[in-house]
């Protein structure tokens, strides 16, 4: 996480500084995530595996297709530990990290405040190949919306605070061999802080 954020205040820095409404915008922010549990089960014994609320690194871009709105892309990555309980025992699972690829769209809600919307896919990365994830970590289709408020540091330079939630179906091929038809449903909040800046 920390050489993201290296990285990304180097690219910053070497950016171009022109209107706001016609000019690229490029962002970072780190913060962090909570998600509900992965898996829930109460048929035999009660089972759920949860991840831990997980540093998460975000870079994105974005161009204007009109006065207001703008298109763009992004890149997260988060990683914490995960851990599964059954009944009244517990057992740490090791660290799972998450990628995230999305396409978005966003415009003006008020002054200062921003909304955006995006879809994509989360990709799942444990540590180890195992429990839940035996055969290897699901890639899976992601929808989510972003809330987004500007503090203007400078012409070209915008302090960002980021509250966002999306929502994923999850399921991985060991839960399927192990009897577990049905996809869990997985909601995602997070909440960052970072820096926009605007290109020529």
């Amino acid at each position: 996480m920390k050489h993201i954020s290296l990285v990304a205040l180097a690219a910053f820095a070497a950016l171009p500084t022109t209107a706001h409404a016609q000019r690229a915008e490029y962002y970072f922010d780190i913060g962090a995530t909570h998600a509900s549990p992965l898996v829930v089960d109460d048929v035999i014994e009660p089972t759920e595996v949860q991840q831990s609320i997980a540093p998460t690194g975000r870079i994105g871009a974005a161009v204007p297709f009109s006065e207001d709105f703008r298109v763009g892309a992004e890149i997260g990555f988060g990683s914490g530990g995960y851990e599964a309980e059954y009944g009244s025992t517990t057992n740490d699972l090791g660290s799972l990290s998450t990628l995230t690829l999305q396409a978005t769209v966003g415009g003006p809600l008020v002054e200062r405040l921003r909304w955006r919307l995006a879809v994509g896919t989360i990709k799942y990365l444990p540590s180890e190949e195992s429990s839940i994830f035996a055969q290897g970590g699901p890639w899976r289709p992601l929808a989510g919306v972003a809330l987004e408020y500007r503090l203007p540091i400078s012409e070209a330079l915008d302090l960002r605070i980021v509250g966002r939630a999306d929502v994923h179906s999850f399921t991985t091929d060991e839960l399927g061999s192990r009897g577990f038809g049905a996809t869990q449903w997985v909601q995602r909040y997070a909440l960052g802080v970072g820096l926009w800046r605007f290109g020529t």
